[in-house]
């Protein structure tokens, strides 16, 4: 666990020349703060966009800076055909698993006009209010901790489903569908999305790392990107810094990576994972580095 303070701020920080990423990232950001909880620290984001601005804000509010270096694009599926097909046969369904924001995004641009879905159940809180902002009903574990649990919840809700559809990811994971399929529940997988990642880091970001005092991991994913493009892989994180995972899937795989995780997010969405840093810090009863 790292007793050591941390350092802080409250702009935002911005790395360019990421391959595969825009060339700038515009977040508006408000004037003032709210609280100072964060006391001016530095914590590094690198979840895609528009989650990076969405946590930036967040930071920004609760007076830190965020170093924004999104290590993912989202961009459409290679072959979108199979995700149309299954989008046009939607009552053909018992019910619709989504495990990410972007998940839920791509689902809302594909429903049908005048379509009402079956089901949705979601990852968590921020998935389920993407949805909610587009009229649609979401049901979230009572305990969001990542897909397992929302694997648990379907079968604990809907005992006798016989069809279930997943829109996820290019490269999406094995588990959520393992659990089911072991239950006796079939499911259908689309790919909705896909996540590009970038080549290498920008500069900035090599430059500015000894800096940071959080690196928050909102996947599996871009823990496996950001420490394979690291030059000195888990070597070059400052010792300092509080390592946190947004779910315990990505949390096992920093511990594969030889890495400790200070700490898990006790919900699986940004508000979530700031809450629990800022939570961290005040317990720790460590003053910011300066």
């Amino acid at each position: 666990m790292i007793t050591a303070p941390l350092r802080t701020g409250t702009r935002l920080e911005k790395p360019t020349g990421i391959p595969h990423a825009p060339e700038t990232i515009s977040c508006s950001l408000p004037f003032g703060t709210t609280a100072m909880n964060l006391a001016n620290r530095l914590i590094l984001i690198t979840r895609p966009e528009p989650g990076a601005c969405e946590s930036a804000r967040l930071i920004t509010r609760h007076g830190g800076r965020a170093l924004l270096a999104p290590l993912m694009t989202i961009e459409p599926a290679t072959d979108p055909r199979p995700f149309l097909r299954a989008m046009a046969e939607l009552d053909t369904f018992d019910a619709i698993v989504l495990t990410s924001a972007n998940a839920a995004r791509a689902f809302i641009a594909a429903l049908p006009e005048g379509i009402v879905p079956p089901p949705l159940l979601t990852v968590g809180n921020k998935t389920a209010r993407i949805l909610e902002q587009a009229g649609l009903t979401a049901i979230v574990p009572d305990r969001p901790m990542g897909g397992e649990t929302l694997g648990h919840e379907l079968l604990k809700r809907f005992p006798d489903c016989r069809r279930l559809l997943f829109p996820r990811a290019e490269e999406g994971r094995e588990e959520l569908i393992s659990l089911l399929e072991q239950a006796g529940k079939p499911i259908e997988t689309v790919t909705a999305y896909r996540s590009v990642p970038v080549t290498r880091l920008p500069e900035t970001l090599l430059d500015r790392l000894p800096e940071v005092d959080a690196l928050p991991f909102f996947s599996p994913r871009t823990v496996e990107i950001f420490l394979d493009l690291l030059p000195k892989g888990a070597a070059s994180l400052p010792a300092r810094a509080v390592i946190a995972a947004l779910s315990p899937l990505t949390a096992e795989t920093l511990i594969r990576y030889a890495l400790r995780v200070d700490l898990i997010a006790p919900a699986n969405d940004g508000e979530g994972m700031i809450s629990a840093l800022i939570d961290y810090w005040e317990s720790s009863n460590n003053p910011p580095s300066r």
